[in-house]
């Protein structure tokens, strides 16, 4: 049933329904920090927003590194070691094996950079 200026509905008109406006899914993050009162807060918040960007620099540089790695075809030439403090060791040379342990250390990387990447976009000074 379809409404007249006055709200009365009229007799054979097709229903229409209200049109409601569409809600973003997009969810903006709590900033659970607070800012600083003081110039020594500032300079101590500074200093953290620096390291949080040379923590971010460290792990891009480890990216690069680890993709102008390249495993040989020789499965001598290239070699995987892993040494505890205690004087324990293993190596491989399984040109398989080297390959899953840079995938997932390049999974690792990108996760830890997009974790550090967060925390610099939500950092409040």
């Amino acid at each position: 049933m379809s409404t007249t200026k006055n709200g009365a509905g009229v007799q054979g008109a097709p229903a229409q329904k209200a049109v409601k406006p569409e809600i973003s899914e997009t969810v903006i993050p709590a900033k659970t920090q607070k800012p600083a009162q003081n110039l020594e807060e500032i300079k101590q918040r500074v200093d953290q927003y620096g390291q949080l960007l040379e923590k971010h620099s460290t792990f891009q540089e480890s990216k690069k590194k680890l993709d102008s790695f390249v495993i040989g075809s020789d499965e001598n030439n290239t070699k995987l070691t892993l040494k505890a403090g205690y004087g324990s060791e293993f190596s491989t040379s399984n040109p398989v094996v080297l390959k899953e342990v840079i995938a997932i250390i390049r999974r690792e990387l990108n996760s830890q950079c997009a974790k550090v990447e967060e925390e610099v976009y939500s950092f409040i000074i």
